[in-house]
């Protein structure tokens, strides 16, 4: 079965786990440990625990593909927020290479018009709209997403939906 992961970046990420159909199997956060980053421990993805969470979940590899979500550098980010989603982009990506799961970057303006969110909306509501879609479109999603802070998995289960979308 050839399954389709949408994965969120960064160290509050998520990966949402689709089967070949286009429904919803699951979603789970990125593992995380701490480590360092240039002379400060901060928390950074934990490549080898995602490799195994990936095996053990994923079953046969051949044919996944994940879309990810692309991160750049934004004015209103830090150099170190910015440093932080390079550092897990990296990580997540060198996985699935070994993995050999092929992976396609998606802008962010694109997934998010695919599924039918706002360009723009309002910042204070921005997760919320994110985690109300993802349990609209998948109903089955919304036990893992019953928390605030769950609008990274409900991005992740975005990004996935898009690759049935377009």
């Amino acid at each position: 079965m050839r399954l389709t992961l949408g994965i969120d970046i960064g160290v509050d990420g998520a990966i949402a786990v689709f089967d070949d159909e286009g429904r919803f199997v699951e979603v789970f956060d990125l593992p995380t440990m701490e480590g360092a980053i240039g002379k400060q421990t901060r928390r950074v993805i934990n490549s080898l625990a995602l490799h195994g969470m990936l095996l053990r979940r994923s079953g046969p590899i051949d044919g996944t593909i994940a879309l990810i979500e692309r991160v750049h550098a934004m004015p209103m980010n830090g150099s170190v927020a910015t440093f932080s989603q390079g550092h897990s982009l990296g990580s997540v990506t060198t996985v699935l290479a070994l993995l050999g799961i092929a992976c396609e970057l998606v802008q962010p303006t694109a997934w998010k018009k695919a599924v039918g969110l706002p360009a723009k909306p309002d910042k204070k509501q921005k997760k919320e709209i994110a985690r109300c879609a993802a349990i609209r479109l998948y109903p089955e999603a919304a036990p893992f997403l019953e928390r605030v802070r769950d609008h990274n998995r409900a991005d992740a289960i975005l990004i996935g939906r898009y690759h049935f979308a377009h």
